[in-house]
């Protein structure tokens, strides 16, 4: 079993509290699923959060950041990007 990656392991979404008090659908309120979890990782640019999103590996998910880099922030001439990703759940963790 491995720790769920809608609510993070803890078996409620607060911010969803209203529709069955919270109870995360994915684990039923378990805070585990059967399927490891694909990792969820952060565009971040200037310090800021972007995009949130699933990718397999760091390279894959570097790939797909440089994807929404390119069409959210089209580079003008002579400009660099200074972006990043991060990791923020394995299901491991």
């Amino acid at each position: 079993m491995h720790k769920c990656s809608r609510c993070w392991g803890t078996g409620k979404l607060e911010h969803y509290g209203h529709v069955e008090h919270g109870v995360c659908f994915r684990c039923h309120g378990s805070g585990k699923q059967q399927r490891k979890p694909t990792p969820v990782w952060q565009l971040v640019y200037n310090g800021q959060a972007v995009v949130t999103f699933r990718a397999k590996d760091e390279d894959t998910a570097m790939d797909r950041a440089d994807d929404e880099m390119e069409a959210r922030f089209p580079l003008q001439c002579g400009e660099v990007q200074n972006y990043s990703v991060k990791c923020l759940f394995t299901g491991e963790c």
